[in-house]
């Protein structure tokens, strides 16, 4: 019997991805809290760090798409995230995070946030739906990668859902959680 067969990484890895309402008296409203899919690319950034890879670099944007839908409700179309993703089926705006390092009951985790502006991420018109994140790597994918995903950064991981709509009157607030959980049998 093959140990690596049984061993499932999804229980000791989880992320979650948090969306607020940052309202102007600088309040928040949370509008999701949801895990995310940790994508198979993710193995490879982790094992490059375990070996000090000089050339691998850390998360460093959290990106925004639409997967080129035009209409809010919209939601027959949005195609959930699988764990062989690499990248978003329409990026239409990334921000550089900032991070946290926290420890509670659940694990070590790494807290990456960005904050979009009122006048970031609103389209050519002003208003911009989005329905799909990425947590990128500042590490982009080499020539021995498959030609798809070249020159592209390493996704970490992904999230699909019901779309927001965002305009010149929102600002939003997101922070993606990393967790590796402390298990012990």
């Amino acid at each position: 019997m093959n140990l690596r067969d049984n061993y499932d990484t999804r229980e000791h890895l989880m992320g979650i991805l948090k969306a607020e309402i940052i309202k102007d008296d600088g309040s928040a409203e949370t509008l999701f809290e949801d895990k995310n899919q940790i994508v198979v690319d993710s193995g490879y950034l982790i094992r490059q760090f375990l070996v000090n890879d000089e050339n691998t670099k850390g998360i460093k944007y959290i990106a925004f798409g639409d997967m080129n839908l035009t209409e809010k409700d919209d939601t027959k179309n949005i195609r959930p995230a699988t764990c062989n993703d690499y990248k978003l089926d329409n990026e239409v705006f990334r921000k550089e995070v900032t991070y946290d390092l926290i420890e509670d009951d659940y694990g070590y985790g790494v807290v990456f946030s960005v904050i979009l502006e009122k006048d970031e991420c609103n389209g050519s018109t002003g208003e911009q739906l989005i329905t799909e994140y990425a947590l990128l790597s500042e590490s982009i994918y080499g020539n021995t990668a498959p030609e798809e995903k070249q020159g592209k950064n390493i996704m970490f991981s992904r999230k699909t859902r019901a779309a927001i709509y965002k305009d010149y009157e929102m600002k939003l607030k997101f922070s993606w959680t990393i967790y590796f959980k402390k298990v012990c049998e």
